[in-house]
């Protein structure tokens, strides 16, 4: 009765012990594509949103953020976040806000980066439009320079 009760335990103990979620400490470039999932989310007055950062070989930082949404909307407003890892957590190098009218935007930018971190933009896009506002973000993939 003693033996089963200490397998019991073990097992209990490992089952436990795998199901203990794990932080990674520094984010990686190798994800697996295949391993994320498309999220849909239920915007009343967005169609669709995209951003994208790219770093060359000299360190220059070029970011564009997009945005399509339903006619009715009157402007849109989007703000970007260059954001660097650094000790831990994210940390904004500069950031840019930009108001357009109409139902489509599009903003780019490059900015010079410093060598050694990983990098990642967010951007953060608003629509107003017949008295209603609806927003969303948005995260890059991250790039190491």
């Amino acid at each position: 009765m003693l033996k089963k009760v200490v397998v019991l335990l073990l097992v209990m103990t490992l089952v436990c012990g795998m199901s203990v979620p794990v932080k990674a400490s520094v984010p990686t470039n190798n994800l697996d594509d295949s391993l994320l999932v498309d999220i849909m989310p239920r915007w009343t007055m967005i169609v669709n949103v995209s951003n994208d950062l790219d770093i060359n070989s000299g360190g220059n930082a070029l970011m564009m953020s997009q945005i399509t949404a339903y006619s009715g909307v009157d402007s849109i407003r989007i703000s970007a976040y260059l954001e660097r890892y650094q000790n831990g957590s994210w940390v904004t190098v500069k950031n840019w806000t930009q108001d357009y009218e109409g139902s489509s935007a599009l903003w780019s930018k490059s900015w010079y980066v410093n060598k050694g971190y990983y990098y990642r933009l967010t951007t953060y896009f608003y629509v107003y439009g017949g008295g209603s506002q609806e927003s969303t973000i948005l995260i890059s993939g991250i790039r190491y320079y």
